[in-house]
């Protein structure tokens, strides 16, 4: 029998990037549209429900996962079970969750690293996914292409409102009050956390604990001025305002969803 390997198929994703230039409507009402699930580390938006969330891709990597190990298993290679995909939680706005930073820091740590393939594995799972392609779940930003472009072009705007700037000083400010530097506008970390995460070492127990004491005064900073609910409800608004106005179509691609989700679960449950 050949070694035993975990086989993983993973879905491309699309990274929310701010468009500049477009054009921002300030005079908006900022309304409470989002929800900070603390339980689950999660921001829930309003356009969660028609596109592709963490959950959702965890789902649909699971159930490609478990079919590549299927038909591994059938070619004569031995597989060990694989654990569910991790999930980080939201972090749009940076580390808001002080109770998840205190037990995981970053997170970094929880992400496991792919198992080195032989070449004949490699190449053995690749005609796993090419000969039945059919039955997997891959290019799936193509079919939620719609609210997908909605959320980029929430985010944009939203990140244009005046009371962004404000709430991501407020941010700044409370960092610098807690003995830690913010020098990059970009970026929603510490510049200590920053330099934290590209060191790497994540496994380090010295480092671990200075990721959970960085990234949690993150947290604690944006729970304290209440940051990221009100950065959640300004990128709602304005999701809001699309989804009225696309409702027709995001009501199609939010059956496309609940239909190809429950598929992957099928898969699920008939392949563990």
């Amino acid at each position: 029998m050949k070694k035993i390997v975990p086989a993983i198929v993973t879905i491309s994703l699309f990274t929310l990037t701010a468009c500049s230039g477009t054009q921002n409507d300030t005079a908006i009402e900022i309304e409470q549209t989002a929800q900070l699930d603390y339980t689950n580390n999660l921001i829930i938006l309003p356009l969660n429900e028609y596109t592709l969330t963490e959950s959702d891709i965890s789902i649909f990597t699971q159930a490609n996962n478990l079919l590549t190990q299927t038909c591994l298993r059938e070619q004569g290679f031995q597989t060990t079970p694989l654990s569910e995909p991790v999930q980080l939680g939201s972090r749009d706005y940076g580390m808001w969750n002080p109770g998840w930073t205190q037990q995981y820091g970053y997170g970094l740590a929880l992400e496991t690293q792919e198992s080195e393939l032989s070449s004949e594995e490699q190449k053995a799972s690749l005609e796993c996914a090419d000969n039945n392609s059919n039955k997997y779940f891959n290019n799936l930003t193509q079919e939620f292409d719609l609210p997908l472009s909605l959320a980029r072009e929430a985010r944009a705007e939203a990140e244009q409102h005046p009371a962004w700037k404000e709430a991501k000083d407020r941010w700044g400010r409370c960092l610098s009050d807690r003995g830690l530097s913010f020098s990059s506008p970009e970026r929603w970390a510490s510049d200590q956390g920053s330099q934290l995460i590209e060191q790497g070492n994540f496994q380090s127990p010295d480092n671990t604990s200075e990721m959970i004491r960085v990234a949690t005064i993150e947290a604690e900073c944006s729970q304290q001025e209440g940051v990221a609910q009100e950065l959640a409800n300004i990128e709602g608004t304005f999701q809001k305002k699309l989804i009225e106005e696309n409702s027709a179509t995001l009501n199609e691609v939010k059956l496309q969803k609940q239909e190809t989700l429950e598929q992957a679960r099928l898969v699920i449950a008939e392949t563990q």
